[in-house]
Parts: C-alpha cells; sequence; structure tokens
C-alpha cells in the first residue's frame, strides 16, 4: 500500500516537472526565432501559467511579444511585464517590471517596436481608452504618451489594426464609442468603419478615410499586408485588398482542423513568408504563403478622405481676386470717362473682350470670348450647374443634395460644412470679378422646414451670368 501511495506521489512529481520545465512547439518556435515576429493570441483564459499571477487576471487573456531581446508575456489587466528564459534546459517566466497600478487596460493592445513595449487602449473601472503606454525601462513601470486625440480601443470589439514597424505606425479601426461605458447613447456614427493612423514618434492621429469591408479581424502580419478572416490580405499602406486563392484558403483551414475537431488556436505568426499556427498543447502547424496566391481585388480598403487645401492658398486666392477685381474696376472707370464701350478684363491670366452697353437703368455685360467657361474648375462647375438647374424648376437646394453632388456624404459635419464653404465661396468670389449684380450668384436663405439650416439657389439677376459661364447660351 505504501509503495502504491508512494509510486503515485513520484508520478505527480515528474509531471509537474515536465510540466513547469517544458513549452508548447509553438512557444519553442517563437523563443528560438531571431528577431521580431507580430504574435497574435486568441484565448481568454489562461493559457501560460503564472505562479504569482493574482487569480483575478486568471481570464484576463495573455498577449505574447518577441523581439530582439526575446519572448515577453503581458497578462491584460494587470500591467505586469514577465519574460522567458531558459538554463540548462528549463524554461521560466520571470517578471520584469514593478507595476504598482492595474485594472485600466483589459482587452488593451500590447506591441513592440524598436525593442519598446507599447500597450495601447483597453477598458476597465466602467471605462474604455485611447492610452498609448510605453513601458519605461528605468522605472519598470508603464507612461501615458501624450497624443494629438483620444481614439478608443478595444481587442474584443474585433477592429482592425496593423503595423508598421518601419515607419513606427499604427493603423487602427477607431471605436465608435464614447469613453463612458454608462452613457444611455454611447455610438458616434462620425467614427463608425473610420480607418486611422498614429504616428508613433510624434503622438499624432492622421484620419485615412472610411473603411469598405465590413470586418476584417486580423490573424496575422504577412510581407503582403495583413491577413485578416484567414481569407484575404489587407495591404493598408498601399490601399488594396487580395484575396487568398481557394487552394491556400483549404491549406489554412485544414491546418485549424475540422469542424467535429477543431484544434485549440491560442497563436498565430508569420515569420518571412510562412504562417504559424498553434495551441498550448502540442498543436503546431505552418503553411506557406506565396505571391501567386494573393489575387488583387478592384474595391481598396478604404475610401481616402481628398486633402484640404493647403494653409495659405485660399487666403492667396482671394487676394489675387481682389486685385484683379481692382483692376477691373480702374479699367472700367477710365473707359467709361472716355466714352469707351470695349474695355479688356484680365481674369486669372486671361484677357477676355467684355462690351459694356450703358442704358438709364443698369449696366448690360456682354461676353465675347469663350474663355469665361475656364473661370471656374470642373467641380465648381458641376456644384453651379446642379444648383442652377434646380433654380430654373423654381426650387431650392438643400445642404444634404449639395453634400452628395460635392462627394461630402460620408464626411463629418465640420469636413461637410467646411467643403461647401470653400467651393461656394470660391464659385462667388470668382464671378465676383464679372458681375454687376451687388447679389452673389449663389445665395442662401433659411430653410422653412428647419430654420437652423439654410438652403442654396442662383439669384435671379445673376441666371443670365450663369448660362454664360455655364454654356448654356452662345457667348
Amino acid at each position: 500500500m505504501r509503495l502504491s501511495i508512494l509510486s503515485l506521489f513520484l508520478c505527480y512529481v515528474i509531471s509537474g516537472v515536465s510540466q513547469s520545465n517544458g513549452i508548447p512547439p509553438i512557444i519553442s518556435k517563437l523563443y528560438y526565432t531571431p528577431g521580431s515576429v507580430i504574435v497574435f493570441s486568441y484565448k481568454e483564459n489562461n493559457l501560460i501559467e503564472l505562479p504569482d499571477l493574482p487569480k483575478n487576471f486568471k481570464y484576463s487573456g495573455q498577449e505574447l511579444v518577441k523581439n530582439n531581446k526575446g519572448l515577453f508575456l503581458n497578462p491584460l489587466g494587470s500591467g505586469r511585464l514577465y519574460q522567458l528564459t531558459e538554463k540548462e534546459g528549463e524554461y521560466n517566466w520571470s517578471r520584469i517590471d514593478s507595476t504598482v497600478y492595474f485594472g485600466y487596460n483589459f482587452n488593451s493592445l500590447f506591441f513592440s517596436m524598436d525593442s519598446t513595449f507599447y500597450s495601447f487602449g483597453g477598458e476597465g473601472f466602467f471605462n474604455l481608452n485611447g492610452t498609448l503606454r510605453i513601458f519605461n525601462t528605468q522605472s519598470k513601470e508603464w507612461d501615458a504618451a501624450n497624443l494629438s486625440r483620444t481614439m478608443l480601443w478595444v481587442s474584443i470589439s474585433r477592429l482592425f489594426h496593423a503595423f508598421d514597424t518601419s515607419g513606427k505606425n499604427l493603423f487602427v479601426e477607431s471605436l465608435p464609442r464614447h469613453q463612458d461605458l454608462q452613457l444611455k447613447e454611447n455610438f458616434i456614427a462620425d467614427l463608425e468603419n473610420q480607418l486611422w493612423r498614429l504616428d508613433i514618434q510624434t503622438g499624432i492621429w492622421h484620419e485615412l478615410g472610411k473603411i469598405t469591408e465590413k470586418e476584417s479581424v486580423p490573424f496575422a502580419q504577412t510581407p503582403f499586408g495583413m491577413l485578416v478572416n484567414f481569407n484575404r490580405i489587407i495591404d493598408v499602406k498601399n490601399n488594396k485588398v487580395y484575396q487568398l486563392s481557394k487552394p491556400l484558403q483549404r491549406k489554412i483551414i485544414t491546418a485549424l482542423g475540422t469542424s467535429s475537431k477543431p484544434n485549440e488556436l491560442a497563436f498565430s505568426f508569420c515569420i518571412d513568408s510562412t504562417l504559424y499556427l498553434g495551441g498550448t498543447d502540442n498543436y503546431i502547424d505552418s503553411v506557406t504563403i506565396s505571391k501567386a496566391d494573393l489575387i488583387e481585388q478592384k474595391t481598396p480598403f478604404y475610401v481616402p478622405i481628398e486633402p484640404a487645401n493647403p494653409l495659405g492658398e485660399r487666403e492667396i486666392m482671394i487676394g489675387s481676386i481682389i486685385l484683379l477685381s481692382l483692376a477691373c474696376v480702374f479699367l472700367f472707370v477710365k473707359n467709361k470717362k472716355k466714352g469707351t464701350s470695349q474695355p479688356v478684363a484680365i481674369v486669372g491670366g486671361m484677357q477676355d473682350n467684355i462690351s459694356l452697353e450703358n442704358d438709364k437703368r443698369e449696366t448690360q455685360v456682354t461676353f465675347r470670348s469663350g474663355k469665361l467657361m475656364e473661370l471656374l474648375n470642373e467641380r465648381e462647375k458641376l456644384l453651379l450647374e446642379f444648383i442652377y438647374k434646380h433654380s430654373l424648376d423654381e426650387r431650392l437646394t438643400t445642404i444634404e443634395e449639395i453634400n452628395k453632388v460635392i462627394g461630402a456624404s460620408q464626411r463629418s459635419a465640420e469636413v461637410q460644412k467646411r467643403l461647401r464653404s470653400d467651393l461656394i465661396g470660391s464659385i462667388n468670389d470668382k464671378l465676383e470679378i464679372v458681375s454687376d449684380s451687388k447679389f452673389n450668384v449663389i445665395e442662401k436663405q433659411r430653410s422653412e422646414f428647419d430654420k437652423r439650416s439654410f438652403e442654396y439657389f442662383i439669384h435671379p439677376e445673376q441666371m443670365e451670368l450663369t448660362e454664360k459661364v455655364l454654356g448654356k447660351k452662345a457667348n
């Protein structure tokens, strides 16, 4: 009886030593791979046993980072940082931080660039956050970086993200929520499906555009871009989408197991162009991705935001128009005194002969050059003609209709307002120098249905000028 108990005890001890000294094949592959590898983790339960980790972090999830300094683990929400070490065949996770504060960054993103550790976003204490935290190697604690704005992000939302390690950029799909989770109205429509780029070195967020894909969950950073949903690759820097070939998709599905017996996927990553999949048991598999397996799609990953006019460009244009207007007025007055009816007007670098016929009531303007149509660019002509057609039908043009014509329907209210103002202001400024009316070509009035909003129309005195600019009548 004593012998049996002793045998069972020895088996238990041997088993315990084997588990503590050994590491899963997928972890071994990471540990012995030189350089940096971007690792993706999937299980929320405690993947790797850490004896000193408090029980309340057992199911908070873990993230791995492999860089030039080794393999590191971050139990999410704890702020702790562990490094895997090996001595005489024994592997141990040793804590290397001195973190005091915790509980604020569950479901955060843990990554490394140039051997510097970063933690981004997360949630805790009934709040979401968009903080970028940097591990301070001197204090062994986390410091918050100064960013240009707050961009909320959590891993459980299945949002897209990607890394540009060479340029030190982080790409994320913004979480369209307010920071306070207790708000009844928590959704922010303007941030839905928006792609942003964070310059890690400057801390400045840049809005790139609206994502066209419905859901793109990342699984590995390949040399060709980010592998999402195990069936597509997103090349964010070049704004391209590639579908994986059917044979390659079947290989990946086979590596993940069958529907009746799926493999317990815990980690995935790419080394060169080889995709590795593995779990905390003995499960490990790999699939090679070649450029021949990538089928480029016609639709880009996101619709870029049109760049705003450079600072000062509009001011320069208005100044030029004012000077040209003064020149035209001077020539008009000079020729009027001489009794001449054909002054020369210089417009945007062009000379248009303008015949002025005076009568008792007003001065009529007759244009003899087809170059008048070149005053406006194509976008301005499109908007002017749109409002002109509505004015012919004796109807007003709404803000929503203008937003649609100028391609601003999906933009924020602030961007829409700026684009409308710039275009309408530019049209009125350009045509003011060839107009004899005290009214703008495009005027506005408050909507009868919503006094906070405006509706637009071509002023009746400016209809003839508008027709000439649009080439609706022979000049």
